[in-house]
């Protein structure tokens, strides 16, 4: 649905047009940055909300469904992109209607999530927190050599070729937490933001994949199966470069672990803008991965999450659901998170409570009960190829 009047979902016919005034916009080669979206072979004109002035449009944006897989949980978000206006067309509030269409439509098909890539100040606006830490790791030559030595490595890397697409799929499909992509979709995707995909081989048997520019210093997406070795994943990885930084979700401990005991250098970073649609549904989600691989004392608190103004404003408010007052905690090993009507242990504006329960920012989780403080941060992650 569109939010107002004034705006409305694009069709098949509408795409040649989208296109054309997005690539205005940016100045930027849709087709080639964003091939599944833009491409030749791309569908997604009804994906689109427009505003038109005059017949032509004046203002659009991208919303993209995926399938999110949680641990267990299977779940429904939304990749927001391509938020554009025009020049002539700004300071009308447009952008304010699309999102809310995009954020209306997400809601109706109970959604968990929406996820946006751009400038924080900007889309805090809208409800979208600055979520989703990862560790990047940073590897050299050097660190590599120190570390592990300069044994010949088991694995060798080559180029993906489309008819991999299955076998990457699967390889993802190992991983805790992932978008399923459709098979059909998996190689255009990996093409994303001028990417190419490698797969890595032990003999002939693939292990594990990479996405990244051509010359492997900056992976946009690495996954090996369980029980591969990263050493001698690092070991093919230097053959080609001296320098590679590598990211890695805070549900992968294991492989997180050996990343960081032979890294040279590593930060945490945040990739993703979320906007919570349904807490409690994220919160089992992640707070069940949680609690699946830290040992947590039996206990609960109350948190209480105020309204987000433009959720107010646009009709997608839900007490329980995107505010209100929640126990959360552990039973005997098990997460949960539930609406209650309880006094709250502590009461924060939704992008804060956002910020705290999946970032653990320092300035405000220390405000939190202490039984919160081992809990949060919870270990929310959105695969970064995806981002539209």
């Amino acid at each position: 649905m569109a939010f107002q009047s004034r705006c409305e979902q694009a069709a098949d016919r509408d795409f040649p047009e989208i296109l054309t005034f997005a690539m205005n916009v940016f100045h930027v080669d849709f087709p080639t940055l964003l091939p599944l979206i833009y491409g030749k072979d791309a569908t997604s004109g009804p994906q689109h909300f427009v505003v038109r002035e005059d017949g032509k449009v004046a203002a659009a944006v991208l919303n993209y469904p995926y399938e999110y897989k949680i641990g267990e949980s299977d779940c429904t978000a939304y990749g927001v992109g391509t938020v554009s206006v025009g020049e002539g067309s700004r300071g009308k509030g447009y952008m304010s209607d699309l999102l809310a269409s995009c954020l209306c439509q997400a809601c109706e098909d109970r959604a968990v999530v929406s996820v946006l890539g751009g400038l924080r100040q900007r889309y805090e606006y809208y409800g979208f927190a600055r979520t989703g830490n990862h560790i990047q790791t940073v590897h050299t030559a050097y660190s590599v050599r120190h570390t592990i030595g300069e044994r010949p490595s088991r694995y060798t890397i080559r180029a993906a070729v489309p008819e991999d697409a299955a076998c990457m799929k699967r390889i993802m499909a190992t991983q805790t937490v992932f978008v399923n992509r459709r098979t059909e979709d998996f190689w255009t995707l990996t093409k994303h933001g001028y990417h190419e995909a490698y797969l890595v081989l032990e003999g002939e048997e693939p292990v594990g994949y990479f996405i990244s520019k051509e010359d492997w210093k900056d992976l946009a997406e690495f996954v090996l199966v369980p029980g591969a070795s990263v050493d001698d994943f690092l070991l093919a990885l230097m053959k080609k470069t001296d320098h590679c930084c590598v990211p890695v979700g805070p549900h992968a401990d294991t492989l997180a672990e050996r990343l960081l005991a032979v890294c040279e250098d590593w930060h945490v970073t945040m990739l993703t803008h979320a906007c919570v649609l349904d807490i409690p549904r994220l919160f089992n989600a992640f707070g069940t991965l949680y609690a699946g691989t830290h040992r947590t004392e039996n206990g609960s608190f109350v948190l209480g999450v105020e309204p987000h103004p433009f959720f107010e404003k646009i009709g997608i408010a839900r007490e329980g659901v995107t505010d209100g007052r929640f126990r959360i905690g552990t039973q005997d090993g098990r997460f949960f998170a539930e609406p209650t009507q309880a006094d709250a242990d502590i009461t924060l504006p939704y992008l804060r409570a956002m910020e705290v329960a999946f970032t653990g920012n320092g300035r405000l989780l220390r405000d939190l009960p202490a039984f919160a403080r081992t809990l949060f941060p919870l270990p929310f992650y959105f695969p970064g190829i995806d981002k539209v």
